[in-house]
């Protein structure tokens, strides 16, 4: 199956940025297993086509979890499957994942640094909602020094 999949999607570039984009929605807004099955299309593609495929992958993931934890939810059962299957990716190239990791949290430094030396409101309250991103990436780059 995936190599028809990878014939169809080689020959339009475009037909593969929808794909990863409906992937990536059905994967933070799907049930369990419609959530399962659109991440393991995501690590097809990640694998299957060019580097830059794994960027995109991974961005819009990682998008995407980020706007899933801004939201507010009752049933918050799917976000450990979330962080899981987004560490399960960054496994796949690790150099390349803790360079993004890296260059995130240094950003976010940035921020920090320029929300309270302005004390501008708006820049703390998006300050606070990459606290929570800093956890993660935390332990993002903590999974990979053992890998």
């Amino acid at each position: 199956m995936l190599d028809m999949m990878s014939l169809c999607f080689l020959e339009s570039q475009v037909l593969l940025c929808k794909l990863v984009q409906i992937s990536v929605h059905l994967w933070v807004t799907g049930e369990e297993t419609i959530s399962q099955q659109a991440f393991l299309i995501l690590k097809d593609i990640s694998m299957v086509f060019n580097s830059e495929c794994f960027d995109s992958c991974l961005i819009n993931m990682y998008k995407a979890f980020l706007h899933d934890c801004d939201i507010p939810k009752a049933n918050s059962e799917q976000r450990p499957f979330l962080r899981d299957s987004l560490v399960e990716l960054c496994s796949q190239d690790v150099q390349k994942s803790y360079t993004k990791a890296s260059v995130s949290i240094t950003q976010l430094a940035k921020l920090l640094k320029m929300a309270l030396a302005t004390k501008n409101k708006v820049l703390l309250s998006i300050c606070m909602l990459f606290l929570l991103l800093k956890s993660y990436l935390i332990c993002l780059l903590s999974l990979f020094q053992f890998l």
